[in-house]
C-alpha cells in the first residue's frame, strides 16, 4: 500500500552527466600520402601565381593608358601590388612591409626638413637683407638695392661670440669679399657686412659711382644724361681736375667735343 501526500511535487531526475569531449586529434597520413597532398597544395599555389602574373599584366596594361587620372593610376598600382603580395611568403611580405614602413617615414622627414630648411633660409636671407641696406644707407650708396644684390650672394648668417668667446644666439651676417690686401692685390676677406660696404666704397674704382660721396662726377645720381652735367662748366675746370676726370672726360663724346672747343 502507498501514501501519498497532497501536494508535495514529484521528485526530479538527476541530470545525466556530460560525455567528456577530447579534443581533436592530428591526423595522420602515409608517407604517399603526404606527398600527394604536398603536390595538390603546390599544384593550386603554381595555378594561383599564374593567375595573379596574368592579372597584374592586365592591370600594367591598363595603367599606361593616358586617359587615367593620377588617382586611377594609383589605385591600380595597389591592387598590382596585392596580387603581387600573393604570391610571397609570410617572411618576404613581412619585410615589404617593413620596407614600406621605413620609406614612407624617410619620405615625410625629408618632406618635414625641406619645409624648415626653406622658412630658415627666408628667414636668414631677410635679416641679411636688413643688415646690408641699413650698412648701405650708412655708407651713403646712391641704391641700396644694387649693394644688395652684390653683397647678398657672398653673405652668410653666423653666430656671433661673446666676450667669453661663447655663442651668444645672436647671428649676424659675415661676407665672403673678393678685396684687395694692403698691396691693392685681390684676396678673398672675411668681413662683417659694414666692413664689407665701407671696403666696397673705398674701392672707387671698381664701387665708386655707387657711393655720393666717391662718385666720379658726371654720373650716378647726379646724371641727367647731358654728357658734361656733373663737372660744372668744362671752362672752368681746372687742369687738376681735368686730369682727375680725363678717363670719363675721355668715354663721352659730347665732353670731348666741349673740350676740343675750348
Amino acid at each position: 500500500m502507498f501514501s501519498f501526500y497532497e501536494g508535495e511535487p514529484e521528485p526530479k531526475p538527476e541530470p545525466k552527466p556530460e560525455p567528456t569531449k577530447l579534443p581533436p586529434t592530428k591526423p595522420t597520413f602515409s608517407d604517399e600520402q603526404q606527398a600527394y597532398i604536398n603536390h595538390l597544395l603546390a599544384e593550386d599555389k603554381r595555378k594561383l601565381q599564374t593567375t595573379n602574373q596574368e592579372l597584374i599584366q592586365r592591370l600594367e596594361g591598363i595603367q599606361k593608358n593616358h586617359t587615367l587620372t593620377e588617382q586611377q593610376k594609383a589605385e591600380l598600382e595597389e591592387q598590382i601590388q596585392n596580387l603581387r603580395n600573393q604570391n610571397l611568403t609570410k617572411e618576404e611580405q613581412q619585410r615589404l612591409a617593413t620596407e614600406k614602413l621605413i620609406n614612407t617615414h624617410k619620405t615625410e622627414k625629408a618632406a618635414i626638413e625641406q619645409e624648415r630648411d626653406l622658412w630658415k633660409t627666408r628667414h636668414d636671407n631677410n635679416l641679411l637683407e636688413i643688415e646690408i641696406i641699413r650698412s648701405a644707407e650708412k655708407h651713403e650708396a646712391f641704391n641700396s638695392d644694387q649693394i644688395k644684390a652684390i653683397l647678398l650672394p657672398l653673405t652668410k648668417p653666423v653666430e656671433a661670440l661673446g666676450e667669453d668667446q661663447k655663442p651668444t644666439g645672436k647671428f649676424a651676417g659675415r661676407v665672403k669679399f673678393p678685396g684687395l690686401d694692403k698691396d691693392k692685390k685681390p684676396i678673398t676677406l672675411d668681413l662683417s657686412v659694414d666692413e664689407a660696404v665701407k671696403m666696397m666704397k673705398e674701392m672707387t674704382e671698381l664701387y665708386g659711382n655707387l657711393f655720393k660721396s666717391t662718385a666720379v662726377p658726371g654720373t650716378g645720381s647726379n646724371n641727367n644724361g647731358s654728357g658734361n652735367k656733373g663737372f660744372g662748366d668744362m671752362d672752368d675746370m681746372s687742369v687738376e681736375d681735368y686730369q682727375k676726370n680725363r678717363p670719363q672726360i675721355m668715354k663721352d663724346p659730347k665732353l670731348q667735343r666741349s673740350t676740343s672747343e675750348r
